[in-house]
């Protein structure tokens, strides 16, 4: 099917009076520029150790769908899910804030949960092994259940629910699979 310039317009200009809800598997992306001379040997551990000559910190996961969606300035959006009590998780946040995103739908897990980080080692312009945060991450009952009061009370007032699981084992508990099944 071919839209055309014309039909693209007038999609893009819906997308501006639709109001959007999002669940799904936040993540921050971390680039951590190495420098190769290194820094010093630990006197804790006797190793090299590395040098980050710059960091930066991007939205990644649902969080780059949401900032996606914010660059076509729909009407609204608002988030639901879950992150972190961590510096990653104040620093998704305060993205996802500056996007002008509502984002009183992100539960806050203060035990056995990071916010989930791909941390990108670049050295050279070659990204190196990656270190993930979050990758055992345990989400409580009492997260599963605010995360779906949360949609619950949410959906009536929008047009568009977006569902994005990303993260390999992030919804597993078959209680909250079949809360998601009746809302949908």
């Amino acid at each position: 099917m071919n839209l055309g310039i014309t039909g693209t317009r007038q999609i893009l200009e819906k997308i501006q009076d639709a109001r959007i809800l999002l669940y799904g598997d936040f993540c921050l992306d971390a680039y951590w520029m190495l420098d190769p001379r290194g820094s010093e040997i630990s006197v804790e551990t006797g190793l090299q150790a590395l040098a980050a000559g710059n960091q930066k910190y991007s939205l990644g996961g649902a969080s780059n769908v949401d900032a996606n969606l914010a660059a076509l300035r729909p009407k609204q959006i608002k988030i639901v899910g879950v992150a972190g009590d961590d510096i990653f998780g104040r620093e998704m946040m305060a993205q996802l804030n500056a996007i002008g995103v509502d984002t009183s739908g992100i539960v806050i897990q203060k035990e056995n949960f990071e916010t989930y980080v791909y941390c990108k080692l670049i050295l050279e312009g070659n990204e190196q092994p990656r270190i993930d945060f979050g990758t055992y991450n345990l989400r409580s009952s009492e997260t599963d259940n605010k995360i779906l009061e949360n949609l619950r009370n949410s959906i009536p007032y929008f047009d568009v629910i977006i569902i994005n699981q990303q993260i390999l084992n992030s919804i597993v508990d078959a209680k909250f699979i079949d809360g998601i099944n009746i809302l949908v």
